[in-house]
This record gives C-alpha cells, sequence and structure tokens, in this order.
C-alpha cells in the first residue's frame, strides 16, 4: 500500500523520533492482502479514507515544500538578540535592527538565502524570505518564484523563551499561519506551535508540542496534538512518548480520531521492535495488533480479518503521528538555524 506522503523539501524525522515511537510508523499492511474480499465494516472505512487523504494532500502541498526549503539555508545573521528591551510587553526584540524589514532571496551559487535591497514588503517588526519551487533534492529554484514567508518577531522573554510567528503566502493566497514558541536548554527543550494549514479545499487547524530531553545515553521525547478539519467534521487528538533508558527503548501512544460519526481510539505501546496496540470503535473493540513493529498479527474482534478498507484506515490511522512529527520539522525548519532548538530536533 501507498499512503500520501509529506512533502519532500523538509528533512527527514526529528532527531529524536528514534526514541522507541515505532508505534506511530507501525506498518499495518505487513499482515494484510488488500485487494483480497471484502466484509460488512463497523464503521465507515471509505470517509475515514477520504478525510486522511485531505489530510495527506495538505501536507503535501508544493507551497509547504518550498517553506521547507528554507532549513538549512536561513543566515544566522538574520537573527540577533539586541541588548536593550523594547518589544512588545517587555519581550526582548530577536531580529536584530539592521535585519528588521528586510528581504531575503536564494542565492543558488551560495545555496543559501541573501538579504535584497531593492526587494520591499517585508514587516516592520520581522524578515521575508521569498520562496521558490524545489528541485528533486529539494533546493529552491531560483527561477521559479512562487511566494513569500514573512517572519514576525515576537520577541524573547527572560526565562530565555523565544517567540516567533510565520505567514506563507503563495499565489495570494495565505497557505500557513502560526505562532512558534521555543525554550531551548543545553539538555532539553521544548516546542509550542499553532496555527493552520490550508488549500483550496480544506483549512487544518493544528496545536502542537514538543518537548525532549537527553542525558548521556538516556532520552525522552513527548508529543501532543490536536489536528483538525472543521469543514470534513475531522478531528485527531492524543500524544506519543518515547524513552530510550539503559539501551532500552520504550513508546506509547495515546489517540482519538473523529470520523464524523466514528471515534476511534488508538492505545499502543512499544518495547524495542514489539508493538501491543488496541483499537477502539464508539468505545467497542476494534481490532488489536501485536508482534513485531514491521510485522505485527492484527485481528479484529473475536478474530476475524479486517477488510482491506479496515486495513487501510487503521494504518492511516496510527500514521497521524508520522505526519505530527513531519509537520513539525516542516514548520521549524525555517527557524532552527536561527535560534537553535537542541535536543528537542
Amino acid at each position: 500500500m501507498t499512503t500520501n506522503t509529506v512533502q519532500p523539501g523538509c528533512r527527514s524525522g526529528l532527531r529524536g523520533a528514534g526514541l522507541a515511537l515505532a508505534v506511530a510508523t507501525l506498518t499495518l499492511t505487513a499482515c494484510a492482502d488488500m485487494s483480497g474480499p471484502g466484509r460488512a465494516g463497523a464503521f465507515d472505512a471509505a470517509r475515514a479514507n477520504a478525510d486522511h487523504r485531505a489530510l495527506g494532500t495538505l501536507l503535501a502541498s508544493p507551497a509547504l515544500s518550498s517553506m521547507g526549503a528554507l532549513g538549512g539555508r536561513v543566515p544566522t545573521g538574520a537573527l540577533g538578540i539586541p541588548g536593550s528591551a523594547d518589544g512588545a510587553a517587555g519581550a526582548i526584540p530577536l531580529i536584530s535592527e539592521q535585519n528588521r524589514g528586510a528581504t531575503f532571496v536564494y542565492d543558488a551559487a551560495r545555496n543559501e538565502y541573501v538579504k535584497d535591497p531593492a526587494r520591499t514588503g517585508a514587516p516592520a517588526n520581522g524578515v521575508r524570505f521569498i520562496l521558490y519551487a524545489t528541485t528533486g533534492e529539494g533546493r529552491p529554484d531560483p527561477a521559479r518564484e512562487t511566494g513569500y514567508a514573512d517572519l514576525t518577531d515576537l520577541g524573547s522573554s527572560s526565562d530565555d523563551a523565544v517567540a516567533l510567528r510565520l505567514v506563507g503566502v503563495s499565489g495570494g493566497r495565505t497557505f500557513v499561519d502560526y505562532a512558534f514558541r521555543a525554550d531551548p536548554g543545553e539538555n532539553s527543550g521544548e516546542i509550542e506551535i499553532e496555527g493552520f494549514l490550508q488549500n483550496e479545499s480544506d483549512r487544518l487547524d493544528f496545536d502542537i508540542d514538543v518537548s525532549g530531553e537527553e542525558r548521556g545515553a538516556n532520552a525522552r521525547l513527548d508529543v501532543g496534538f490536536r489536528l483538525e478539519i472543521d469543514s470534513r467534521d475531522f478531528l485527531a487528538e492524543g500524544g506519543a512518548q518515547g524513552v530510550r533508558n539503559d539501551g532500552r527503548e520504550h513508546g506509547a501512544l495515546d489517540l482519538l480520531v473523529r470520523h464524523r460519526d466514528d471515534s476511534i481510539r488508538v492505545d499502543a505501546t512499544g518495547l524495542n521492535d514489539r508493538i501491543d496496540a488496541s483499537f477502539f470503535i464508539n468505545d467497542g473493540l476494534f481490532a488489536t495488533a501485536v508482534g513485531p513493529h514491521g510485522n505485527p498479527e492484527i485481528r479484529g474482534a473475536n478474530g476475524r480479518e479486517l477488510t482491506g478498507p479496515e486495513m487501510l484506515a487503521l494504518a492511516h490511522i496510527v500514521g497521524i503521528t508520522a505526519h505530527v512529527f513531519k509537520l513539525v520539522e516542516c514548520l521549524a525548519e525555517p527557524v532552527e538555524d536561527l535560534i537553535g532548538l537542541g535536543v528537542v530536533l
């Protein structure tokens, strides 16, 4: 089975995502013949799969890929913490005074963004990055300008947390708008992201929190999220945790997904390469998946075999967490190199 992939312009995987979060990338299709005969399902699998296709289309947008290509190419000089606190509510401004109001364009020879004094339109308290279509290698193509991303300075507080807002526009439409707050530390860090992503058909509202900590060989990653497409009456909320401790990796996933009248809950735990997951639909046990995370034994309630559409729906549901990881990475990339996100990414 091939599911929707997320934009190629974003780098692959959170750097902390190897922390026993195999439950988030569980391969449900390994045990099923997707072309086999169907049976009457306990929920509307076709509608669920349509919702997940809409979600995948949003996340695979070329515009978001263009913004993800900023990662690693934004000059660190675009941010500089001045010595005085003149930002809103006493916050210390992040973007240096000499760069506020500047527009940056991509320089292919240097493979990075550079200031273009001839460009106007950037926010007075931020900077603008021109966006481009990406090549097969994920690099911006300066011959194909697609829009811009405005990075607005919301300041840094006394506890070292920094806050930014990023708005991406392509084809005259705002395709993404989100606030980004990061609190990086020497051995730990936290990220909060809240906003929306939209195309011509759907709008995805998201609220994601990520925290991580690393102490020698031991590490922890916690992710909490809420995704909603109101027009489809689609909601996904939950959390994933991963812990590496003394060479052992533990993971857990607690997820609730609503497709109009159907409510699906996933309760999964993982230890090293094994998975134990239960799926409940409208509070009744629907299926279980037990065994190696790449090839678990998947059975419906009372041992029945699931239909192809049902298996596909379960694969999509569990894949939501992988989508969240990828979304966080793409939204963090335009600012990651500027503020340093420590162990979180």
